[in-house]
């Protein structure tokens, strides 16, 4: 029999059981002082440690590649969020109705909202499928009257011409309007303010084919309140009118320092 505490010592360990650090067992026994006999060797326990450290490489490197792609993703939303600031910021615009809406479809998964703006603020021509969307849709006849109106862009401006070739304020809307089938005839921009009075909408109402009027300072005895220019709303702050001999029908800015009031043409929505 053997009396006292019977310390171990490893001799040739089994091979698998000291982990995956090599072969290095030829009987797989170990001896124990004390004795002269040789015993078989217990289970490596040893051997099950090695076996977890080697599976975790693989595990660091999925979570490598999980923080990578994170980042990459947060980057991405900071990039675009930022292109939204600065395409608002660049173009002005006035007030929170438009932030919020331009949020909206930025966060909808819109295109990029800075297109819209950058595109309008160039010299060429601009699609107007990127602007021409109202809230609750375009009928047929608006989004006519509005392919029609934009497509005048670059014809020059003559007072009271009222196109083909070329157009002032009141004739490029009398002609897009009859072009879209609408007859209610040639008028200035007062004589459209009053025709359509019954449908007048505020700023916060306007839809890409309304008509916008606004008041400057005149020489034609045009008082205050009284339209002395007029345009048609293409939406995101954006209108096409034309009143400069030096640019021409184009599309811009609403300019809603001189912004009076909106009129809605009921005849576009039967």
């Amino acid at each position: 029999m053997l009396s006292g505490s019977i310390p171990m010592q490893y001799g040739m360990g089994m091979p698998g059981m000291n982990g995956m650090n090599g072969m290095n067992g030829m009987n797989g026994m170990f001896s124990m002082t004390g004795t002269s006999g040789m015993m078989p060797g217990m289970t490596g326990k040893t051997g099950m440690q090695g076996m977890g450290m080697m599976g975790m490489p693989a595990m660091d490197t999925t979570m490598a590649m999980l923080n990578q792609m994170m980042m990459a993703l947060q980057l991405q939303m900071m990039q675009q969020m930022m292109q939204f600031l600065a395409a608002f910021s660049k173009q002005q615009a006035s007030t929170t109705a438009d932030m919020s809406k331009l949020m909206a479809g930025f966060l909808n998964g819109g295109t990029n909202p800075a297109s819209a703006f950058t595109s309008a603020a160039g010299a060429a021509p601009l699609s107007t499928s990127s602007v021409a969307t109202p809230q609750t849709g375009p009928t047929a006849k608006v989004q006519n009257f509005i392919d029609i109106a934009c497509a005048q862009q670059g014809k020059p401006y003559v007072f009271g011409a009222e196109g083909p070739n070329s157009f002032d304020c009141s004739g490029l809307v009398a002609y897009a309007l009859q072009k879209a089938g609408v007859n209610v005839g040639r008028s200035t921009a007062r004589g459209y303010q009053s025709m359509f009075k019954n449908s007048a909408v505020s700023r916060d109402q306007l839809q890409p084919g309304d008509l916008i009027f606004y008041h400057y300072k005149n020489d034609r005895g045009i008082p205050s309140g009284q339209a002395s220019h007029i345009e048609i709303y293409l939406g995101n702050g954006m209108a096409m009118g034309t009143d400069s001999p030096k640019e021409g029908a184009k599309i811009e800015k609403v300019d809603w320092n001189a912004f009076i009031g909106g009129a809605r043409v009921p005849q576009l929505y039967k």
